[in-house]
């Protein structure tokens, strides 16, 4: 559109990719992140899911539809102008440097259709490799994750998190 340097189309191209395409993102590190504990999960109720990116890949290379990477984090304030549609079509892919103790690896599912959201077939045996429990998560809460994973036929460990400082 006129008169706005194309900002109009950026938010509507923008707005149209996230109709057509889900993300499930990944936190890429070796250990617990204490930022991540604070941000996202909280003392008490998060949880966290470790897994490894060819866990991931392996998971999820069945599905055409799915591709893998890692974000890449940029100075928005320093990116030429030329650059800025490129930036629009790395929507899924591309956040602010300033989001880069995050460290994230994301599947992006791209649909035929939009919608509330796509089945996707995962063996959770095979990706996940331990799953975290907040800080202060209480004994009910862990009782009824390893009740849920066992049902979906995972075997995996699950562990209160080894951050005293949050607890």
């Amino acid at each position: 559109p006129a008169g706005d340097g194309g900002r109009e189309a950026q938010e509507y191209l923008t707005s149209k990719k996230r109709a057509y395409h889900f993300v499930s993102c990944w936190h890429l590190n070796e250990d617990e992140s204490m930022f991540m504990w604070r941000h996202y999960g909280g003392p008490s109720h998060g949880v966290a899911v470790q897994s490894t990116v060819q866990r991931l890949y392996e998971c999820l290379k069945h599905d055409a539809r799915i591709s893998i990477h890692r974000v890449e984090y940029q100075d928005f304030c320093t990116v030429q102008p030329d650059y800025l549609p490129s930036l629009v079509h790395l929507g899924g892919i591309t956040k602010r440097k300033s989001f880069n103790a995050e460290r994230e690896v994301r599947a992006i599912l791209t649909a035929k259709s939009s919608g509330d959201g796509v089945p996707v077939r995962v063996d959770l045996g095979a990706l996940i490799e331990t799953i975290h429990l907040a800080p202060q998560a209480a004994d009910w809460q862990e009782k009824l994750l390893r009740e849920l994973t066992a049902g979906c036929g995972a075997s995996a460990p699950v562990i209160h998190s080894g951050w005293e400082d949050l607890r």
